[in-house]
């Protein structure tokens, strides 16, 4: 999946969130389950991932939205212009 996209920006994102479901997973068990992880620990691990991955692509979509508008070094210019003309 990761190979077939073009975009390549979130690319190390994706290869860890099967890491980060592991680990999810790892401190569930550790908690509630004697230290086994079972279907239903790695069911609840894989939806946190896949939240993770979700609030990723709104994020991105955020920055990327504001760069196509107007990115922040031309509103740091303009706005350090206005308060030269204003001293």
């Amino acid at each position: 999946m990761i190979a077939s996209n073009g975009n390549q920006d979130l690319d190390g994102s994706y290869v860890r969130l099967s890491d980060k479901a592991l680990r999810i997973a790892a401190l569930l068990a550790s908690l509630e389950n004697e230290g086994q992880i079972n279907l239903q620990i790695w069911a609840l691990a894989q939806e946190i991932a896949e939240m993770f991955r979700y609030n990723l692509h709104e994020l991105y979509a955020q920055v990327s939205s504001l760069q196509e508008n107007d990115p922040l070094e031309d509103i740091l210019i303009n706005h350090l212009k206005a308060l030269n003309k204003e001293g």
